[in-house]
């Protein structure tokens, strides 16, 4: 890829298991221990990205499907964590940067600007 600077670095959360999430203005990058690579997802494959303030296992009652076909990153289940959904693969998310409101407002930005940029058909 590019040597472009990221827009917004998440320092490792204490249950991120070391783990960076960098903002690019084109793209998301989560390293991941658990497959071991670095997740690019490009913001037009972005279909949701909000701050979960319940637990997982919460989750699973409401979101039954949503839970179980969720990839976790890192300790999510336990803290105030982001959920993204994406088309492609994984297609779930979860994962806890050091300040998930922080992390989804700046990509929500970017969403924002990414929208009045496209065409309309």
């Amino acid at each position: 890829m590019s040597s472009e600077p990221p827009l917004y670095v998440s320092k490792p959360h204490r249950l991120s298991w070391g783990q960076e999430y960098r903002i690019y203005q084109n793209r998301i990058e989560l390293r991941t221990k658990i497959l071991f690579c670095t997740l690019r997802i490009p913001l037009e494959k972005i279909v949701e990205i909000v701050v979960r303030p319940k637990p997982v296992w919460a989750d699973l009652f409401h979101r039954p499907m949503e839970t179980w076909w969720s990839y976790n990153n890192d300790w999510a289940g336990f803290a105030r964590h982001v959920y993204l959904h994406r088309r492609g693969w994984p297609s779930r998310i979860r994962f806890v940067p050091e300040d998930p409101d922080a992390f989804v407002a700046r990509c929500r930005e970017l969403l924002e600007q990414l929208l009045r940029r496209r065409p309309v058909a």
